[in-house]
């Protein structure tokens, strides 16, 4: 039988064009900060391949940022790939290699009500931003100060939502462990590439017609 050996790790990242942090939590709320000042890839490299990693629409951004900082890029140029994602421009850093690189699920799969902040706001959380421009290339003290204090608090958010669709991942563990599919690739997976995958569908090319 398939365990989850595992714990949860839920996280965040904010990119500026010469500084980045991650915020890493786990469900007690015991949260860690990792900065590019900060930075030692090995840590990161240990906190990251101990857990599994849960976020927010992480498989678009968050996943993407981390994979560039393993592959020693530096601030500047996770700021460009930032804007590449965002801006849906090409980038050679914007792909899905970090795929089969991390254990992960992302709470933004198969949602339905709206956005993070959305969520936020229906359960009674502040929904203020950071008034720090993602654009702005001498942060001071205050500023750092600043993100770190709303990234926190983006984490704390997507505590409450792991919270809210934990019988949703708990459900993906258990197909995973009633058809012998790996429980990790099971969590990467949206509801209707799980159904491919159990019931074994094969790709068709069909006309548009």
């Amino acid at each position: 039988m398939q365990t989850i050996r595992k714990p949860w790790l839920i996280f965040d990242c904010e990119v500026f064009p010469n500084w980045w942090c991650f915020v890493f939590s786990d469900l007690n709320k015991n949260i860690k900060v990792i900065t590019s000042e900060n930075f030692n890839k090995l840590e990161l490299f240990n906190v990251i391949s101990s857990h599994i990693l849960v976020g927010f629409n992480i498989k678009n951004y968050d996943l993407k940022i981390l994979d560039a900082i393993m592959g020693d890029n530096n601030p500047n140029r996770l700021y460009k790939l930032s804007k590449s994602i965002i801006d849906d421009t090409p980038d050679v850093l914007n792909n899905i290699y970090f795929w089969n690189k991390y254990m992960f699920s992302d709470l933004f799969d198969d949602w339905k009500n709206g956005s993070l902040k959305e969520f936020e706001s229906n359960i009674g959380m502040d929904i203020k931003e950071s008034d720090v421009s993602f654009d702005k290339e001498k942060l001071t003290a205050k500023d750092i100060e600043d993100i770190i204090f709303y990234c926190k608090h983006d984490v704390e958010a997507t505590i409450e939502l792991f919270k809210e669709r934990e019988e949703y991942l708990n459900a993906k563990i258990e197909l995973a462990k009633m058809f012998n599919i790996p429980v990790f690739k099971a969590l990467k997976c949206t509801n209707a590439k799980l159904s491919s995958i159990i019931l074994k569908a094969i790709p068709i090319e069909r006309p548009l017609e």
